[in-house]
């Protein structure tokens, strides 16, 4: 809910208004190495986040090592890897994708890069022309 600095009673607008982020069970920092984006049919931004990361492998094969016990009994253990089956490339992974208004979008991208030339600026760099 927002806080009013003004009297409701009054009839008067608010000088200042608090707003208040609530995180939702779902909140979670994603991390990002890029971006793709796209726009809807209805004229709307599309911002999906990635990371890239090299394949997991989806098999792995390995020796089976037989071993004698004292009392001639097999048993087996796992031993070296021998091969896996992988994509190949660099794999993109997406878990998100943000939907803004074009009057958002741009809000956002002035947003991001005055903080870009914020922190340039302290860390001495050049800011962004």
């Amino acid at each position: 809910m927002a806080k009013y600095s003004a009297s409701e009673e009054t009839g008067n607008s608010p000088e200042t208004i608090t707003f208040h982020y609530l995180k939702s069970p779902a909140f979670r920092t994603l991390f990002s190495h890029g971006a793709s984006v796209g726009g809807t049919p209805q004229g709307d931004v599309v911002l999906t986040p990635y990371i890239e990361r090299m394949p997991i492998p989806t098999q792995a094969m390995h020796d089976w090592d037989n071993v004698k016990t004292a009392g001639e009994v097999k048993r087996g253990r796992v031993g070296k890897q021998v091969g896996q089956v992988c994509r190949e490339g660099i794999v993109r992974e997406l878990d998100v994708s943000v939907m803004f208004s074009l009057d958002v979008a741009e809000q956002i991208a002035k947003l991001l890069l005055a903080k870009v030339d914020e922190l340039r600026e302290s860390a001495g760099t050049k800011p962004n022309q």
